[in-house]
């Protein structure tokens, strides 16, 4: 009974002076299984982490969808959304300066007064507000470089060509039985070219702002590219690539508006065509 209690004892000293060496080897082989785990799909990691980023990106400024556009914003994806609005309204700020100074325009209709600023300001509100409503957007691939991602993506953007035939079912809301001549006359300024500008500026304004409508899209998918930085734990894009895909997001072809007939450019389409469809 003696020798049991012995072989007992003498074993358990060996099992606990083995065990720690045993454990500490096992322990071992796991830290590096684990440390090789994580250097093996690293790479893959940063590559899932831009391509999720990108597509937050894109749903922030195609689709209004801003649960995460803060974390891949240089600033705060408010304040970004502000100043690409305000680079809207500068171009037509900018046009309307060409040709006199932005106080000498003001849009009357049937006794209402409208200031060019306040016209302009409604205008690239709409137009910012449409740009965030984009049907089809997904990232396609991502290439990375040290910290820069650039990323292919696929949008079906606004059909710029048609964006402004749609708005003449704005006019009896704001303007009326009244036609163009008849409010050029009550605005009392003689460059009829800058008052039938503000007029289509003002109609819309109304119709994608206030009446909240959509505009026409492309039949046809666009491939776009842009490039983000790596910031923190995030992929982020700063103000020009923003710019950049507000620009992306009219392409220069004919669409057709639910419940539109017509495909054909009207009168109308002067100050959102070509020179708008761009910051």
């Amino acid at each position: 009974m003696k020798l049991n209690n012995k072989l007992i004892a003498t074993s358990f000293l060996l099992l606990l002076a083995t065990g720690p060496l045993v454990a500490c080897g096992n322990s071992s082989k796991a830290g590096e299984s684990k440390e090789s785990k994580t250097s093996e799909t690293k790479k893959l990691t940063d590559e899932e982490i831009a391509k999720t980023d990108a597509q937050t990106v894109l749903k922030a400024i195609y689709q209004n969808d801003t649960t995460m556009a803060n974390d891949v914003s240089s600033e705060s994806f408010d304040s970004m959304k502000q100043k690409l609005q305000d680079g809207v309204a500068d171009k037509q700020v900018k046009y309307f300066e060409e040709n006199g100074k932005l106080d000498d325009y003001t849009l009357i209709v049937d006794g209402s007064e409208y200031t060019a600023k306040e016209v302009i300001n409604d205008y690239a509100k709409a137009y910012m507000k449409i740009t965030a409503t984009l049907p089809d957007v997904s990232v396609e691939k991502v290439e990375m470089n040290g910290d820069e991602a650039t990323v292919t993506a696929k949008i079906r953007p606004i059909a710029g060509l048609s964006e402004a035939n749609p708005i003449g079912g704005a006019r009896t809301k704001i303007f009326g039985g009244l036609d163009n001549d008849t409010i050029v006359r009550q605005s009392q300024n003689k460059d009829v070219k800058q008052i039938n500008r503000l007029i289509t500026l003002k109609l819309y304004g109304v119709y994608y702002g206030d009446m909240g409508k959509k505009p026409p899209y492309a039949d046809e998918e666009t491939e776009i590219n842009f490039r983000l930085k790596k910031s923190g734990n995030h992929y982020v894009a700063d103000y020009e690539t923003y710019k950049g895909l507000v620009k992306n997001s009219r392409a220069e072809v004919y669409g057709k508006t639910e419940g539109d007939d017509s495909n054909n450019q009207s009168s109308s389409t002067e100050a959102s065509s070509e020179d708008n469809k761009n910051i």
